[in-house]
């Protein structure tokens, strides 16, 4: 028997041996600490110093520069009266010659004398300046001449009609004739207050304030009491505020408002604003195209050089244009309004405005009121308005137009058209050779001033209307468009 074979034992598997896992070391990431902010120290404000005053009036201002006063305009030449011609005296028949005219009976129903605007004073960088203007002479009503009374006239004179060559060329007057008129917005003080933009402001206090700027632009107010500002240089703002206050511009295109009391504004150079606010007031725009309005109360406004808008506001006003082609506009009240130099633009508004042209080519209307308007030198162009209103041409060709109401009307010397209107309307007839273009026969009325007599008259016909011409020379006085010489009476006429 074979032993039996020993069997060994089956070996018992080693345990896999776990590996051994190395702990993964801690990665403490390293944290930049947040740097501290370099805190800059808060400078200190250096405080400027608060400058020495020097006492009043000798603050260190810059000098201003000398203006050179605006010349006085020539006066107005008062125009020559030529007497009428002697006719030559043929030896047969004999015939009585031309009277000569009465002395101290005019061509012309003048005007008062025009007066003219004072030199404008030009103030100087003192303390409290008180510039005086001198007193503006004020125009009085134009004198209407009574009508001749009827048993002057000789009965036996008659104006007979007569059939002559057409001794002149009668104005074209077929056409529309266009009335020049100027849209002026009202003035929003609100959306203006502050025009120019400034770098320093200057407070006054409510007591009299001496206020002087510099070549900087700056806003300047006085608050209450009466104050003095002087803006220099730059485009400044001044306002007075309460009392009776003394602006003064200087250079720039500065902003100037008075305020309530009676202010004084100088513009200065530049194109200035200036409103004088209420009270009555005096403002010169000075050099520059500037924009005044004269604002509540009775003032009196110069506009100096340059082309100016000047709008009276409220009041009675006294406004003089001066050199350039300055607009005017009277507004409330009983205006005195006077262009100077310059074609102008005059228009009267509201009230009874007296209105003179001066020299050049001007505008001139009434508007509202019974209202005087004078051309004088130039070929003015004038219109009275809705009431009765007085015209006078004077030198030139001009164009007046009454309008609504009854209205006298006077070319004086040149070739003058003249328009009545509605009412019972009035031409005065002496120099040049003037058209009537809507004379009402039996309506309206024709005034002879050249001292002659129903006798030396004619009234001849022509294609287009009528001529009234001087019987001995062939002399023609006036054209009436429209009008048919047999419908002429002596009733038509007043002589002087």
């Amino acid at each position: 028997m074979e032993p039996e074979p020993e069997v060994e034992p089956t070996p018992e598997p080693e345990p896999t041996p776990e590996p051994e896992i190395e702990p993964e070391p801690e990665v403490e990431p390293e944290v930049e600490p947040t740097p501290e902010p370099e805190v800059e120290p808060t400078p200190e404000p250096e405080v400027e110093p608060e400058p020495e005053v020097e006492p009043t009036p000798e603050p260190e201002v810059e000098p201003e520069p000398e203006v050179e006063p605006t010349p006085e305009p020539e006066p107005t030449p008062e125009p020559e009266v030529e007497p009428t011609p002697e006719p030559e005296v043929e030896p047969e028949p004999e015939v009585e010659p031309t009277p000569e005219p009465e002395v101290g009976v005019e061509p012309t129903p003048e005007a008062q004398p025009q007066p003219q605007p004072q030199p404008q004073p030009q103030p100087q960088p003192q303390p409290q300046p008180q510039p005086q203007p001198e007193e503006t002479p004020i125009a009085g009503p134009v004198p209407v001449p009574e009508t001749t009374p009827e048993s002057n006239l000789q009965p036996e004179s008659e104006l007979t009609p007569v059939v002559t060559p057409r001794l002149i060329q009668p104005l074209d007057i077929s056409g529309s004739i266009n009335i020049p008129l100027v849209n002026i917005p009202s003035l929003n003080i609100d959306s203006i207050r502050l025009i120019n933009v400034t770098e320093e402001t200057l407070e006054g206090t409510e007591a009299d304030d001496f206020k002087v700027g510099t070549s900087m632009a700056e806003s300047i107010y006085g608050r209450g009491g009466n104050d003095t500002i002087f803006g220099m240089g730059g485009d400044d703002n001044l306002e007075g505020g309460f009392g009776n206050n003394l602006l003064w511009g200087g250079e720039g295109n500065d902003f100037i408002l008075g305020g309530p009391g009676n202010d004084t504004l100088y513009g200065g150079q530049g194109d200035d604003f200036l409103l004088g606010g209420e009270g009555n007031d005096v403002i010169w725009g000075d050099i520059g195209n500037d924009t005044i309005d004269g604002g509540e109360g009775d003032d009196l406004i110069f506009g100096g050089e340059g082309d100016d808008l000047i709008l009276g506001g409220f009041g009675n006003n006294t406004i003089y244009g001066g050199q350039g082609n300055d607009t005017i506009h009277g507004g409330d009240g009983n205006d005195l309004i006077f262009g100077n130099q310059g074609a102008d633009y005059l228009q009267g508004n509201q009230g009874n405005d007296t209105i003179y042209g001066g020299q050049d080519n001007d505008t001139l209307l009434g508007i509202a009121g019974n209202n005087l308007l004078l051309g004088n030198l130039g070929n003015d162009f004038l219109v009275g308005g809705l009431e009765s209103d007085t015209l006078y041409g004077g030198q030139g060709n001009d164009t007046l137009i009454g309008g609504d109401g009854d209205d006298f009307l006077s070319g004086d010397k040149g070739n003058d058209l003249l328009i009545g209107g509605a009412g019972r309307d009035t031409f005065a007839i002496a120099y040049g050779q003037d058209t009537i273009a809507d004379l009402e026969v039996g309506v309206d009325q024709i005034w002879i001033t050249a001292a002659l007599d129903p006798r030396q008259l004619a009234i001849a016909q022509i294609d287009t209307g009528s001529q009234i011409i001087i019987a001995d020379t062939g002399e023609v006085l006036a054209f009436l468009n429209g009008v048919e010489a047999t419908t002429i009476d002596i009733e038509d006429f007043t002589f002087f």
